[in-house]
């Protein structure tokens, strides 16, 4: 079953001034009280940081930067608009107040250039067609589709549209959409390999938007958010060209878009006089590296090597940084690495791995604003978001 992530904005709240009494009555409350005193004292301090009119993350994220239970997150919140320094707009957030009177709350501060917010506000549609709860199917990865999961519901959240959440599984998305209220959800398909189970949800009647990769000869029914994967693959393979890299090792399958973007960057350096070739390096050659390390260490040690490797992901890119690191080769000094996706871990790793953001705070933007459309706004076609190259330390130029 789906679980909702809204918080009952009609419980009771415990009053500040009846704490002291109730200390002696129940032993957990003088726990709560520290927590509730901690929280406050760190939700301050974020203010004080932050510009009249920025916008504060949602409770969500609150939760998990100040490992403190929804309940206290959200009172917190509360106490602060009491005592005027946070201001809470329907619809769109909640702001540091303007205490001098000299700026607006409509005023906003980006967050660090490493994690580009969703900029615009959600509006949603009005009507009885309009898409009153949101529905997320997707599997859980602990990495880029758990991220766009994450996205999904603090957004849809901080705008006041229910989320649950559920796994691709076709009985459990058959009976939520043959129910009485299917006609006012939608729902959001994130991953590859999707498409067909999209299908399925849409074949139905209910609304759908799917986040993921089709093929392009395949006629479009309902809205799809899709990154470039072919430009993608370009800029990381041009982006070791320019390096000076003129063997590079591609990890992947070879029937995507992706590999393309690859194969199209070493054609146009060919055609300026730049010979450059590729290796593929498949999957089951990457996991008998795992258990047998000195093995990788001779392949990228003998001559003729990649000077260079493309990542199916940034995890397997972490993975063979671990990998090289054990064999004895140096990265980026022996060979440069690029990821694809950027999540999180990219920036943690040593040396921090250069990568592709492949856009998911766009996707999702994009996605929900489709859905939250009446359906007669919502046309079936493709959206394409432009991926970009994040250059960190684990590329260099190549040194003959």
């Amino acid at each position: 079953m789906g679980v909702s992530i809204l918080a009952d904005s009609n419980s009771k709240q415990m009053s500040a001034a009846t704490l002291p009494n109730l200390i002696a009555e129940h032993p957990t409350i003088h726990q709560r009280r520290n927590e509730l005193a901690r929280v406050m004292e760190c939700l301050s301090s974020m203010c004080d940081t932050l510009e009249p009119g920025a916008r504060i993350p949602s409770h969500l994220h609150l939760m998990r930067q100040f490992n403190a239970s929804e309940r206290t997150v959200l009172r917190s919140i509360e106490e602060l608009q009491r005592s005027g320094r946070l201001v809470r707009r329907a619809g769109s957030g909640t702001y540091v107040a303007n205490t001098s009177g000299t700026a607006t709350v409509e005023q906003t501060s980006p967050e660090p250039a490493t994690r580009p917010r969703l900029t615009e506000p959600i509006r949603a549609g009005h009507g009885s067609d309009a898409c009153q709860s949101i529905v997320v199917v997707a599997s859980h990865d602990n990495s880029y589709l758990s991220r766009g999961i994450e996205l999904i519901y603090d957004r849809a959240s901080d705008y006041g549209i229910p989320v649950s959440y559920e796994l691709p599984r076709i009985e459990l998305i058959d009976a939520l959409c043959v129910r009485n209220d299917a006609n006012n959800r939608g729902f959001l398909v994130l991953g590859s390999n999707r498409y067909d189970l999209c299908l399925r949800i849409h074949a139905t009647g209910a609304r759908v938007v799917f986040v993921g990769s089709i093929s392009d000869d395949i006629d479009i029914q309902f809205p799809c958010v899709n990154v470039n994967s072919a430009h993608g693959g370009y800029i990381a393979t041009e982006h070791l060209i320019h390096l000076g890299h003129r063997h590079i090792g591609i990890v992947q399958p070879t029937s995507i878009p992706r590999y393309w973007g690859h194969e199209s960057a070493v054609k146009a350096a060919t055609e300026q006089g730049t010979v450059v070739t590729t290796s593929q390096i498949t999957r089951e050659q990457l996991e008998h590296w795992q258990t047998n390390t000195a093995e990788a260490g001779e392949y990228f040690s003998a001559p003729g090597h990649p000077t260079a490797l493309c990542a199916w992901n940034d995890h397997d890119a972490i993975m063979l940084l671990t990998l090289l690191q054990c064999a004895g080769i140096r990265v980026p000094d022996d060979v440069s690495l690029v990821g694809y996706d950027d999540i999180a871990q990219a920036r943690s790793v040593t040396p921090t791995l250069t990568t592709v953001d492949s856009k998911i705070e766009d996707r999702v933007r994009i996605a929900l604003d489709i859905l939250v459309q009446p359906l007669s706004q919502a046309p079936p076609c493709t959206h394409l978001v432009q991926p970009r190259l994040v250059v960190r330390a684990s590329t260099g130029p190549r040194v003959l």
